[in-house]
């Protein structure tokens, strides 16, 4: 299949939510040009792994502000909203 950006998913593993609201917000207080990129980026981390529904899912932790979900495994293999940290 075309465009197919599926990744693996671990304990560990560091996903990125781009906040696009946020960024224009900001840019109505005139302050969107002079913000670094990273803080309209959210950063979660896989810190455990379930079964939700009998679906596998993965619990994940931003830990700037102590918030936990609970997302679908096959929701972060595809990267339509939080895309997988390289590097």
């Amino acid at each position: 299949m075309f465009g197919n950006r599926r990744v693996t998913v671990a304990l560990g593993d560091e996903f990125i939510e781009t906040l696009k609201g946020k960024k224009k917000i900001f840019r109505a207080m005139g302050v969107a040009d002079s913000t670094p990129t990273e803080a309209f980026e959210t950063l979660w981390e896989v810190t455990e792994l379930c079964n939700f529904n009998g679906l596998p899912h993965a619990k994940l932790s931003n830990h700037d502000s102590d918030l936990v979900r609970i997302i679908a495994i096959d929701a972060l293999e595809r990267q339509e909203l939080y895309k997988k940290k390289t590097g």
